[in-house]
């Protein structure tokens, strides 16, 4: 059943799942359709937190399930919260676009980045500068989330 999420899709849950424990009364909406027809990630999200048997309370679940997009969860996830203060999680490298199109729909979310790409290594120096697929990997979400904020800015999602 996890094969189904990406790795970031598992930390995002599973950070959220954590933050909720902490916050009495909190509830975990979990965001996500399904772009081409299959299980909403929504709905496959909360189907994993359920079945990981992770203590979540089932009533205290809500899905969102028609976004497509990080502009369509901010609007569709501002008429579930509207001006309540609500944690948003999500990739750390995501994040600024996310907060933005948040915001840009009138919400104010207190960011809970998780998923973070910089991490100490006790390789020696030089070996960073050597192509490796991490550095691919990671090269390749900066420019997606660079060209991601550009187009959100040009199209008036984010200020």
């Amino acid at each position: 059943m996890t094969s189904r999420h990406s790795g970031p899709s598992l930390y995002r849950l599973i950070e959220a799942i954590r933050l909720q424990r902490m916050v009495l009364g909190a509830k975990l909406i979990l965001s996500g359709g399904g772009p081409f027809g299959g299980t909403p990630e929504g709905r496959g999200m909360e189907e994993l937190a359920l079945a990981l048997a992770l203590g979540v309370d089932p009533g205290t679940l809500l899905v969102e399930e028609r976004s497509r997009n990080t502009r369509d969860q901010a609007v569709f996830i501002g008429r579930i919260v509207g001006k309540d203060p609500f944690i948003l999680v999500t990739s750390a490298s995501h994040m600024p676009r996310a907060m933005g199109m948040f915001r840009k729909e009138g919400m104010d979310p207190i960011s809970a980045p998780t998923d973070h790409i910089v991490a100490e290594s006790n390789s020696p120096a030089l070996l960073h500068y050597l192509p490796s697929e991490g550095a691919l990997k990671n090269t390749r979400r900066a420019v997606y989330e660079f060209l991601g904020l550009t187009w959100a800015r040009m199209r008036g999602q984010i200020e």
